[in-house]
């Protein structure tokens, strides 16, 4: 077992306590995608325009603000893996508001961006979770190179 100084134990809780903050910042910014998505989404179906030009004008929409959106704020992102599943979120809930009004329920910003937010969140959980089976499967499957970078 290797030696490990104090300093060292510092500098491993204090990196354990920057990860966690970039995971909330993850986590919110896949909230925020998914609210902004689905409000875009809503105002749009207000319009009363035919239901494939909105659905069509509103996913291009959702993915273009979502496309800002993450650049503007990818430095402070924790990492370039929640951009793809922010296009994801941006894509799927609009899709989530279109089966609402096709399914005859009236949703009104608010309901729109919960909802959003709610699936940007679940989408997060859903990540965090498989990222960690795909690495205990890894540890298992390669347990020399574990903890290895």
């Amino acid at each position: 077992m290797p030696v490990v100084c104090q300093f060292d134990r510092r500098m491993l809780h204090g990196a354990r306590e920057h990860r966690n903050w970039f995971r909330i910042g993850d986590a919110l910014f896949l909230g925020v995608v998914g609210a902004e998505s689905g409000v875009v989404m809503q105002v749009l179906h207000q319009s009363e325009w035919n239901f494939f030009a909105v659905s069509l004008l509103g996913m291009a929409a959702a993915m273009g603000v979502q496309m800002l959106l993450s650049f503007g704020l990818s430095p402070l992102l924790g990492s370039i893996e929640t951009m793809a599943p922010s296009m994801v979120v941006a894509m799927v809930v609009p899709m989530l508001v279109d089966v609402a009004e096709i399914m005859g329920w009236m949703l009104g910003r608010f309901e729109a961006g919960f909802l959003g937010a709610a699936f940007g969140l679940l989408f997060f959980g859903y990540l965090a979770w498989y990222g960690s089976v795909v690495r205990r499967w890894l540890a298992r499957a390669w347990p020399a190179a574990h903890g290895v970078r």
